[in-house]
């Protein structure tokens, strides 16, 4: 068997979070239209703007999948995740945390934030052999 040295870039994670915050907020944005009526109503923008905001969220995450660690668009997506924690949670406690789609958008908006601020860390760079010293 031959080791592998993996690191964690964060590419894959943001990619996962990011297709699957923009299909949450597109979600989010059409049950606007089947929710309320008329639609022009201030209480109808409002959840149709929050459906548009996790969807730029999302797109901030699919941005920002390739940056090296560190940077200022890693950075960027990192505060766009923690925002969209912060909206999830609020709206998960003024529902008496009893709406799921809440608990699915703490878990993308999380994913989201671990990988922009993980990214570029090495998970194992182990060098396996006989006179090959371990690296951490």
């Amino acid at each position: 068997m031959s080791p592998i040295t993996a690191s964690y870039t964060g590419h894959r994670a943001l990619t996962i979070a990011g297709f699957l915050t923009i299909a949450a907020g597109a979600m989010h944005l059409g049950i606007t239209f089947l929710a309320y009526r008329p639609v022009f109503r201030l209480e109808a923008l409002w959840f149709a703007g929050t459906g548009v905001a996790i969807m730029l969220i999302g797109a901030v995450m699919l941005l920002a999948r390739r940056a090296p660690a560190g940077s200022l668009d890693r950075w960027i997506a990192a505060a766009a995740s923690l925002a969209g924690l912060v909206i999830a949670f609020a709206y998960e406690i003024l529902n008496d945390w009893s709406e799921p789609r809440g608990y699915v958008q703490i878990a993308l908006f999380s994913m989201g934030l671990v990988a922009a601020l993980r990214g570029g860390r090495p998970v194992s760079e182990t060098v396996v052999g006989g006179d090959s010293p371990r690296r951490v």
